[in-house]
């Protein structure tokens, strides 16, 4: 029983040292969120609270880390999962005094705002209007970086020796090239130039300096956050529309298939089934939406984008459209954006492969059953069996996510809404959307903005990596309580087989 304790104590220490890590992260980005003032010199009294936090947060992270010492990796994605599900929350929680402090909102509304922020959902109870340039910036600093990801900027940054468990807690299991550091680095360089090139495009097509920077961090991190309260809308300019399209196409596309179409890989860009599955979605979706009222065919195509690649800027209100329009909407937002991206959502391409296998099935049934052998999904150009195993997952996680999403809808109606309009918000925010039908308010009760953080942490985390996370520590705290169970051996062996391979 005493080496079993101490087993978990060592493997708690350890799983610590990487949240702390994770923490460490998070407060270089907050430290350098008020360099904005060297802009608008007359806010630079608030930078101490950014500093403060900054300093209290990486403080910490670095003593959980410096104590973390020997064992330096994660054993499988269920470490992996503790570690991003403590570490997420903790970052959300230490962000909540600047809110508090600097844009004046109550606890419970900066709670919701730093989840919105951080997990890029772009639901906001923040008046814009009356908000501090450090402020706003602030916001869309957390959209960059929690599009990016915590555990790529880590692998980036400071360590790779837990990477694949940290990597695939946080959705982002493919790799660019073989080797996880490298495939890190491309991806916060395409992602820094998105960025780059994004700001520069907004500028040309219109918007000030300030709002092209903001606009290209919430359009690049599929975010949503604006410096104005009617979004995109402000500037009513088909130029500054294209601008940010082109952006939530780049934030929604799979950072593999983004890799390939910078290199010239068409090939291997077109023969990805996902890739095809997007293309023919918008499509579908773009020419449903032009028939159901929702306004001209420029406003369809942007609303169906900004839905389909979780981004959740706007053009429009929805209070005149029709129940189909909207409902075409929130289909785009359950569906949501590509694998491997900074979208939410069930993802596209686990959409495209029950399609799929819908498909193999329907063929097994009319044809003879040596005609097939399994189903099979498009990707890099090749026709790849889908193993039982993904086939699981899959269809499991649809589930989740159905009850989730039910579940919200539920808890939000509870309140007085009409379940249609729950369904929307409740959709939203679990796909980390941030379109909202009105549900959403700053005079909105802590009940309903605590039911809607949930739903966006959910969303952001994919539920599973919570679950794991949750499972994780009730496993562990039940073993080292028993007088009997696996040894240490075993148990460091059962944890290195679940974890995830490269």
């Amino acid at each position: 029983m005493g080496r079993r304790k101490e087993f978990v104590r060592r493997r708690y220490g350890v799983i610590l040292g990487y949240v702390g890590l994770l923490w460490a992260t998070a407060a270089v980005a907050i430290a350098a969120t008020p360099l904005i003032t060297l802009a608008y010199p007359d806010e630079v009294g608030s930078v101490g609270t950014y500093l403060v936090t900054a300093l209290v947060l990486g403080g910490l992270g670095v003593l959980l880390w410096k104590r973390s010492r020997g064992d330096r990796g994660l054993r499988g994605l269920p470490e992996g999962a503790v570690v991003m599900t403590v570490g997420w929350a903790g970052t959300i929680l230490a962000s909540v005094p600047i809110l508090i402090l600097e844009a004046g909102l109550s606890p419970v509304q900066a709670l919701f705002e730093a989840t919105s922020g951080w997990t890029t959902t772009g639901l906001s109870v923040v008046d814009v209007g009356g908000a501090s340039h450090l402020t706003l910036f602030f916001r869309s600093v957390m959209e960059l970086v929690g599009g990016a990801g915590f555990a790529v900027l880590m692998v980036t940054t400071f360590t790779s020796s837990a990477g694949p468990g940290l990597t695939s807690a946080e959705g982002r299991g493919d790799l660019l090239v073989p080797h996880l550091r490298g495939s890190a680095r491309l991806v916060v360089g395409l992602y820094a130039l998105y960025a780059g090139l994004g700001t520069l495009g907004l500028w040309a097509a219109g918007m000030g300096a300030f709002d092209a920077v903001n606009h290209a961090f919430a359009a690049i991190s599929t975010g949503g956050f604006s410096t104005r309260a009617e979004s995109i809308g402000y500037w009513d300019s088909a130029l500054v529309e294209g601008v940010t399209s082109v952006l939530m196409v780049l934030g929604t596309t799979n950072f593999v298939v983004a890799w390939h179409l910078a290199r010239g890989r068409w090939r291997q860009v077109w023969g990805n089934g996902e890739t095809r599955f997007f293309i023919a979605m918008m499509v579908v979706l773009v020419l449903v939406l032009s028939t159901t009222g929702a306004g001209p065919f420029r406003v369809a195509l942007f609303e169906t984008l900004s839905a389909l690649s979780t981004s959740g800027f706007s053009t429009v209100g929805y209070a005149d459209w029709s129940g189909a329009a909207v409902g075409v909407l929130m289909v785009a937002m359950v569906i949501g954006g590509g694998a491997g991206s900074t979208a939410g959502g069930i993802k596209q391409y686990r959409v495209y492969a029950i399609l799929r296998l819908l498909a193999f099935e329907v063929k097994r049934l009319a044809l003879p059953s040596r005609s097939f052998s399994a189903p099979t999904v498009l990707r890099n150009g090749q026709h790849e069996r889908l193993a039982t195993d993904a086939v699981r997952t899959i269809l499991l996680f649809v589930c989740v996510y159905g009850l989730t999403w039910a579940g919200g809808t539920l808890l939000i109606a509870m309140h007085g809404f009409a379940l249609d309009d729950a369904a929307f918000e409740a959709a939203s925010a679990l796909g980390t959307v941030g379109l909202s039908i009105g549900v959403t308010s700053a005079d909105a009760p802590a009940s309903l903005l605590g039911t809607l953080v949930s739903l966006m942490f959910l969303g952001r985390l994919e539920t599973f990596t919570v679950l794991a996370a949750f499972a994780k520590v009730a496993m562990d705290g039940r073993a080292a309580l028993r007088s009997k169970g696996p040894s240490l051996a075993d148990t460091a062996a059962g944890e290195r087989s679940r974890t995830p391979s490269a």
